[in-house]
């Protein structure tokens, strides 16, 4: 797989600084492709431009879009303007959605993604975005979901430990008016990611367990929810707590 010969080691002045770039981007690749991915691409803020490192396109590919605006209108930079997660089954649903994204999948087998936003743990800013290509049409269910919000949480806490050793504070990049709409209440943020991980979790293993679909496995939580006078996230972390005491 091609890396864009500008990497985070030694691209931006804003990205340089620290030699755990490399062996990141190599974990980062491994992880994509145990969830099936063939392509990624990763997308982090500076200076209200968003520098791209991708694998799995060609290297024409990847030197168009190295750097763009972040009010660019591609998967990307969109999903860091709402902080919010997109899901895309095929081309056609992308295509759709951002005409421009046919430079990106022209000349690849390249179909489904999901654009994660990398989110600071410890301040609500967002600091880029992780894409992860697939080749040929794809549904993300819940289980499928439920991964990929891991994978989302574990790049974000990757990518602000390197930021920060790299002298560069994440909530730098994201300061002022041009990103203000990304701002959220901190502790909003952490409870809606808290929950609708673990909320995600029990719905996948409900559906692993049981054999639901997505609408059962979440009509399974609220009746239990109901039944015990309970929230539905509340059961949902008792229920991932027991799966991983294999209960």
């Amino acid at each position: 797989m091609a890396l864009n010969d500008t990497h985070p080691d030694e691209g931006s002045s804003a990205h340089q600084g620290t030699a755990g770039w490399a062996p990141f981007m190599t974990d980062l690749e491994q992880r994509c492709a145990g969830l099936g991915a063939t392509g990624l691409s990763l997308g982090l803020v500076s200076g209200g431009r968003v520098h791209t490192f991708d694998r799995g396109f060609s290297e024409r590919t990847c030197a168009m879009f190295a750097t763009v605006s972040l009010d660019t209108a591609l998967p990307g930079p969109a999903t860091m303007r709402s902080a919010q997660p997109q899901f895309f089954e095929d081309a056609a649903m992308t295509l759709a959605r951002y005409p421009r994204a046919a430079g990106i999948l022209a000349g690849t087998d390249l179909g489904a993604a999901a654009c994660l936003p990398l989110i600071r743990t410890s301040e609500p800013i967002v600091m880029g975005y992780l894409a992860l290509h697939y080749e040929g049409a794809r549904h993300f269910d819940a289980a499928q979901k439920a991964k990929l919000w891991i994978a989302m949480t574990a790049t974000s806490k990757a990518v602000e430990r390197l930021l920060v050793q790299a002298g560069n504070r994440p909530a730098d990049a994201q300061r002022g008016a041009s990103v203000g709409g990304l701002r959220f209440e901190l502790a909003g943020l952490r409870e809606a990611m808290e929950t609708g991980a673990d909320i995600e979790q029990a719905k996948a293993m409900l559906i692993e367990r049981f054999g639901l679909n997505a609408d059962q496995s979440w009509n399974v939580l609220r009746r239990i929810s109901n039944g015990n006078n309970r929230k539905v996230k509340s059961i949902a972390r008792d229920l991932c707590g027991t799966d991983r005491r294999g209960g």
